[in-house]
């Protein structure tokens, strides 16, 4: 099966199922998906390595909506702490990095930083003389970017020079 169609796939599927059961579709969005794809996958009577079947039977399903809640309850344990994993480990990715540069006393993301920083300016001046709705869009993926910049550098465990490991 081609990974573009079956990424396609678990999109839709994730769309579907986030409507009905919002637990669901955080835990198939997750790196832990393949649990509730097998989950999905159990109730539709599919093979779990078809994404593009679990999609087609919950298309031809009438009573998905149902069968979705009723599934996310039964389940709701167990996916809780898939969801938690999930926060869990993002957390810690973050504490990760932050420690790796504060140990290393590492200057790549500081010129990353900086470097990005001197595009987002010379990107806002071209898009304030040159205004079109696609440097519109540009101009805010910019300023997404930016956000995260400025969260990893003055997030609340970043570069607290009492703190004891």
């Amino acid at each position: 099966m081609d990974g573009s169609i079956g990424r396609t796939a678990l999109d839709g599927i994730i769309s579907v199922v986030s409507k009905s059961a919002p637990l669901m579709g955080a835990v198939l969005g997750s790196p832990l998906a393949s649990v509730g794809i097998s989950l999905l996958a159990n109730i539709l009577g599919v093979d779990p390595r078809d994404t593009q079947a679990i999609m087609d039977k919950i298309n031809a399903t009438p009573d998905i909506d149902v069968k979705l809640k009723e599934l996310e309850y039964q389940n709701r344990q167990t996916l809780l702490q898939i969801a938690a994993q999930n926060y869990v480990t993002e957390v810690d990715d973050r504490k990760n990095a932050r420690l790796r540069e504060m140990t290393l006393k590492d200057w790549v993301p500081t010129i990353l930083a900086i470097g990005f920083l001197i595009n987002y300016a010379v990107m806002q001046f071209y898009c304030v003389t040159h205004t079109t709705s696609a440097n519109d869009i540009i101009s805010a993926r910019f300023q997404d970017v930016l956000i995260m910049i400025i969260s990893y550098y003055f997030g609340s465990s970043h570069k607290q020079p009492n703190q004891v490991s």
